[in-house]
């Protein structure tokens, strides 16, 4: 049995032998270096305000490149990098 994964590297339909797999290209993204868990806390907190895609890393958050994000990285004096990487953000959870 395969499982189809529609991620980077996933393989997406087979045919005849051969694979098709899903080639994500990188993009530009926001990276957020995390001090310690109440860094974390407070970067996710407020980046979470903004709704926009992110994903956590073991040392940094990732978030979409845009406007709003760059306001508020300036804002708050954080340090950041941008960066081209394959973004691969959390899945959106509906509020209960």
């Amino acid at each position: 049995m395969v499982i189809f994964v529609a991620q980077d590297g996933g393989v997406i339909f087979q045919q005849g032998g051969k694979d098709y797999v899903v080639r994500q290209l990188p993009e530009r993204v926001y990276e957020v270096p995390i001090q310690d868990a109440e860094h974390g806390a407070l970067v996710g907190w407020k980046v979470g305000n903004l709704h926009l895609p992110a994903q956590v890393t073991d040392a940094a958050l990732r978030v979409l490149y845009d406007a709003g994000m760059r306001q508020l990285l300036e804002r708050e004096g954080w340090a950041f990098r941008e960066v081209e990487v394959v973004f691969t953000p959390m899945k959106a959870v509906a509020h209960g």
